[in-house]
């Protein structure tokens, strides 16, 4: 979510989404069956907050982003523009 409000990822979120993704795939195959749906929820609460993070202390770009999709006509959407 984070990475689709900014279009770029750093390194740090890069290993953060990595360093996620393999516990939870993990904790997914060393885990009964009957435990694994509180972890799932677990995860995705920690995604949202790190995506709520990311967006907020990038808001800048996240705001001219939403700006520049919801005023740009849909014949211009075609061509790559640089945020400010």
């Amino acid at each position: 979510m984070a990475v689709l409000g900014n279009l770029e990822v750093t390194t740090a979120e890069a290993m953060a989404l990595f360093t996620l993704f393999i516990s939870e795939f993990t904790l997914g195959a060393v885990l009964p069956t009957g435990d694994l749906p509180g972890v799932r929820v677990g995860f995705a609460v920690t995604y949202v907050v790190l995506a709520a993070a990311v967006l907020s202390v990038k808001r800048r770009d996240t705001v001219a982003l939403l700006e520049d999709g919801f005023s740009t006509p849909h014949h211009r959407l075609d061509r790559p523009r640089t945020l400010p």
